[in-house]
């Protein structure tokens, strides 16, 4: 079989849809942090945005998680550090039913504001927490603020399990 008859995808799959699921609830600043609704006067705290960040880790993604056992399918799911932290069994049980964990940083400080070696203490930081929670090292990279450009082949070769993924069959299994 000649390159041009050759599958990207297994099974021969024509077309291919990636779904994620950010989770990301609990690591949050406690103001300014995006949401549906307008900001308060500072002297009052912002029960409204914490309470619809809060429906996220009680509500929305156990939803999720049984949504995607009815219909079979399974998800990449973002997670920030902080947030695995405050709910390890949330975290736990994602990876539990079958789904991948990525990494999505360790907080949600933009890295724009970090040096270089803050933006890749952070990613250990990430990487180390998923893996210490959920028992598996993430196998992917989504950061909350973009990419940093000069920490990618450090990221990836952090991250990526070129056994496990399709980075392989898209032959990127030697990157750094």
């Amino acid at each position: 079989m000649n390159n041009s008859q050759q599958s990207f995808w297994p099974d021969k799959a024509r077309l291919v849809i990636s779904i994620s699921m950010q989770f990301e609830t609990g690591a949050q600043p406690e103001r300014g942090s995006g949401s549906p609704f307008p900001p308060l006067d500072p002297k009052y705290p912002d029960l409204p945005v914490q309470k619809w960040y809060d429906y996220g880790f009680k509500e929305g993604i156990p939803r999720l998680l049984d949504l995607w056992d009815r219909v079979g399918v399974k998800v990449t799911s973002h997670m920030v550090g902080q947030a695995v932290e405050k709910h390890p069994e949330l975290a736990k049980e994602i990876v539990d039913r079958g789904h991948e964990a990525s990494g999505h940083g360790q907080t949600w400080e933009p890295q724009y504001s970090m040096t270089p070696e803050q933006e890749r203490a952070g990613y250990q930081a990430s990487i180390d927490t998923i893996k210490m929670v959920t028992g598996i090292r993430p196998v992917g990279f989504n950061r909350i603020s973009g990419c940093v450009a000069h920490l990618i082949p450090w990221i990836f070769s952090k991250t990526w399990d070129s056994s496990t993924t399709l980075m392989t069959l898209a032959g990127m299994s030697n990157l750094p």
